[in-house]
């Protein structure tokens, strides 16, 4: 268990801004899309890729703005936008 909290403690601040930021845009996306059309599976997965889409466009902004391409980023982007299409998900299934 040690093990698991130290790796977890491992990554920087910003790797769980880059986590709330794909869930927030993932969520919210798929939220006013669900506004306009009732196929709650389908603004599940818009609201990913657009997720993605914004974590890819930061990543790409920082490589032309000098810094690197870090995957790590990507990938808490990634998980953040799954969580949040995930909860609309959920959430108009309970709804």
């Amino acid at each position: 268990m040690k093990k698991l909290i130290n790796w977890i403690c491992s990554f920087g601040g910003d790797k769980y801004i880059h986590s709330d930021a794909g869930e927030l845009i993932s969520w919210l996306s798929a939220l006013l899309l669900g506004l306009l059309v009732k196929n709650y599976l389908l603004c599940a997965l818009v609201g990913f890729i657009l997720g993605l889409c914004a974590g890819a466009g930061k990543e790409i902004y920082d490589k032309k703005h000098g810094e690197k391409f870090d995957i790590q980023d990507m990938i808490f982007t990634m998980y953040g936008a799954l969580k949040g299409s995930i909860a609309f998900y959920i959430t108009t299934l309970i709804l």
